[in-house]
């Protein structure tokens, strides 16, 4: 999937191997690849050795469209329950 060509698109998958383990991966690409859930055929080492992912490929085409999201919500979470703990311990 690497190579000299300019990529145009970005390209995001994301799901699960048989054996339960997460994957990730973000990849450019010269052409729309689409936008599809479910069991996808996934060759990691481009030796037509195929294992079976269950997840989602997506694909956009412009700038930082497939960033990772920022959990700024636990950020928030994890210092109201400090804050909360110091009242606490105070009383």
């Amino acid at each position: 999937m690497t190579g000299y060509w300019k990529g145009s698109h970005c390209i995001k998958l994301k799901g699960k191997r048989m054996d339960g383990t997460s994957m990730l991966i973000r990849q450019c690409a010269t052409s729309d690849w689409g936008s599809v859930c479910g069991l996808i055929k996934f060759d990691s080492k481009a030796n037509n050795n195929f294992e079976d992912i269950d997840g989602c490929v997506e694909t956009c085409e412009s700038d930082g469209c497939n960033t990772a999201t920022t959990p700024i919500y636990n950020i928030a979470i994890i210092l109201s329950s400090v804050m909360f703990r110091i009242i606490l311990a105070k009383n």
